[in-house]
């Protein structure tokens, strides 16, 4: 983006070499975040057979939520669908909280109830959401923003001590690992060059 404007706009034709390189790094992207539904999977203990299901039906909705947002026209009786950029969807660490509270005292069978009502209530939201806009200012984005990011450091913390909840107890098995992959994250970010900023996170 030299002049300011997009090097590839809608409905535009990449090569073959940056559309490959941008669909590598939207599935980098998109893998890192298939760690929420692993831990909802293991927070309503299921076993790993499950869990592997789990995951796939996973994988299957990120890819089907990305083709509809991908397509950009009308389908059916509906005007659009989609915004016709390469977006991919992921799974937001927003609902991480409720859905482990819901996987431990209804199993996935509550998980998927809540996920299709905070569904359904933003479909009906973004109908409004140009009306409420400007009673959100930008200081609530940010604190949105910073909740998220304490509970997925308070989320990690526990992952790196090994602290279960059933046994209510710490294990420091596996800490140096994450302890050294916190380490490369914390280089990359602080001192590494924007191509290898943007690594860090995978």
């Amino acid at each position: 983006m030299g002049t300011g404007r997009l090097r590839y706009d809608h409905e535009s034709h990449p090569p073959i070499a940056v559309l490959v390189g941008s669909v590598a790094q939207h599935m980098g992207l998109m893998a890192v975040t298939l760690v929420f539904p692993l831990l909802v999977a293991q927070a309503a203990g299921v076993d790993a057979e499950m869990q592997r299901r789990y995951i796939d039906l996973a994988m299957l909705a990120m890819g089907v939520a990305t083709l509809f947002q991908c397509w950009g026209r009308p389908v059916l009786f509906l005007s659009r669908i989609g915004c016709g950029y390469l977006l991919p969807a992921v799974f937001t660490a927003a609902y991480l909280p409720a859905a482990l509270y819901a996987a431990r005292a209804g199993g996935l069978g509550a998980v998927a109830g809540m996920t299709i009502t905070a569904g359904l209530a933003q479909v009906l939201f973004s109908r409004v959401m140009h009306r409420v806009r400007p009673f959100l200012p930008i200081e609530i984005v940010g604190l949105v923003v910073m909740l998220i990011g304490i509970i997925l450091g308070v989320v990690a913390i526990k992952l790196m001590v090994g602290y279960s909840p059933s046994m209510a107890q710490v294990t420091l098995t596996g800490t140096g690992g994450a302890l050294a992959g916190l380490a490369v994250m914390v280089a990359l970010a602080a001192w590494g060059s924007p191509p290898l900023r943007a690594m860090a996170v995978l």
